[in-house]
């Protein structure tokens, strides 16, 4: 089953995603990678660009959550998908 906030995944494609959720109160960063099949080399390239790309903005995905919960990152995600 999907969760709700599933809709709000950045670049979610056969090798990996990033996304931020809510579980038990606390704003959780996720890194989700498809391993089956890689090579540790392709496997580090994604989680390169997974950090690299969607990294840089853990600050303002913490300050959204911080000032307005997980609406807060929802709505942002939503402003900016990149």
């Amino acid at each position: 089953m999907k969760d709700a906030h599933d809709h709000f995944v950045f670049m979610s494609n056969l090798e990996g995603s990033f996304s931020a959720k809510e579980i038990d109160g606390k704003l959780n960063i996720i890194l989700r990678l498809d391993v089956k099949g890689k090579t540790a080399s392709e496997l580090v390239e994604t989680i390169s660009h997974e950090l690299a790309l969607h990294g840089s903005d853990i600050d303002k995905i913490i300050s959204a959550y911080e000032k307005g919960g997980i609406e807060a990152v929802q709505k942002l995600f939503t402003k900016d998908p990149n």
